[in-house]
This record gives structure tokens, C-alpha cells and sequence, in this order.
């Protein structure tokens, strides 16, 4: 059956666990379906290239429609998110909990090449 429960972190979010029934893999039948390649972009926040940070582990966060996540002339509203300054201001007032802004790696949607 089905359930769902809250886990509850010290110090975290709660997250919600779902025990979801198997569903088959639609595409596991696709076994030379390829994607057409694609731009991602990775934005490397200034500390990346500061001395001080230099044996620094950055963390990473992978944005899926990364188009709408740095520029509002790639987003597919016109405006995006704006992602990479509010990392910045949240970094510089020391609301991150991480010692770094992370790496941001932004993977675009498969604009006109889903699968059936």
C-alpha cells in the first residue's frame, strides 16, 4: 500500500516520505533513444577564484530549466528567477549554511524533444 510519513531532522526542514507502489519504467523499452545535446551553463561564484577558498569543497546545485534560472532574455516568461543574486545576497548576510554560494549548474528543459 501506500503511506506517507513526515522525517523530521534536528537543525532540518521536514521533508515528506512517500512509499509509492512500483511504476514501470515507460522508457525502459527505449534503449537507443538518444536526447539531442544541449547548453548547460555553470556559474562559478566569486570565491571560487579567491585564494582564501582555494582548498574550499564547493557544493553544487543542479537547476533543472536552467534557462529560467540566471537570464530573463533565455527564460520562457521573460523573467527569471534571478537565482544567482539571491544566492549572493544570501551569502553576503550569512543566511547560507554552507561556507560558499554553491557551483550552480543549470540544465535547460528538452524544448521540443520529449520522448512518447
Amino acid at each position: 500500500g501506500t503511506g506517507t510519513g513526515v522525517n523530521r531532522n534536528e537543525g532540518s526542514l521536514p521533508f515528506l516520505n512517500l512509499n509509492l507502489p512500483q511504476i514501470q519504467n515507460p522508457f525502459s523499452s527505449l534503449e537507443n533513444a538518444v536526447l539531442p545535446p544541449r547548453d548547460v551553463k555553470v556559474w562559478l561564484p566569486k570565491e571560487y577564484y579567491e585564494r582564501e577558498y582555494r582548498k574550499e569543497r564547493f557544493p553544487i546545485l543542479y537547476c533543472h530549466d536552467g534557462q529560467n534560472a540566471m537570464e530573463d532574455i533565455s527564460s520562457w516568461t521573460g523573467s527569471s528567477w534571478r537565482l544567482i543574486g539571491a544566492l549572493t545576497r544570501l551569502h553576503e548576510r550569512n543566511l547560507l549554511s554552507i561556507p560558499t554560494p554553491p557551483i550552480v549548474v543549470c540544465i535547460p528543459c528538452a524544448d521540443g524533444d520529449l520522448l512518447p
